[in-house]
């Protein structure tokens, strides 16, 4: 009634045993902070009179609030044609997936996403 192989899992005893997995926790703990610090600063930097950006903590993601006068799904529809994942939590809050994102892509994304959020801001 397993749900993985036992290769697998002695696999993964060996991986921590020896010290990789904490390795590759560390590597990933310092990229995702590297990520939501660009994210950061380039909304902060491109739409500070509009978007206001709220850290989750996850790790994984943001809450963006949008003063526009775009109904949250037109935003969301924005996003998502530049290749953003984007989820709608309510009219004027979005969720926005930055872990997926190539680190060096972010800060092109995200001015290409400011300028084109920007076009009905209402601020």
């Amino acid at each position: 009634s397993q749900t993985c192989s036992k290769l697998e899992q002695l696999t993964l005893a060996m991986f921590m045993e020896t010290g990789n997995y904490q390795t590759h926790i560390k590597k990933l703990r310092k990229l995702y902070s590297q990520k939501l610090n660009l994210v950061i600063a380039t909304l902060s930097a491109e739409a500070a009179d509009f978007i206001d950006v709220r850290n989750t903590y996850s790790g994984m993601n943001v809450i963006l609030h949008v003063t526009s006068h775009k109904d949250a799904e037109t935003l969301k529809k924005e996003a998502e044609s530049l290749g953003l994942p984007v989820s709608v939590i309510e009219n004027d809050l979005l969720i926005f997936y930055y872990n997926q994102l190539p680190l060096a892509d972010i800060p092109a994304l995200l001015t290409s996403l400011a300028a084109l959020w920007k076009t009905s801001a209402s601020f």
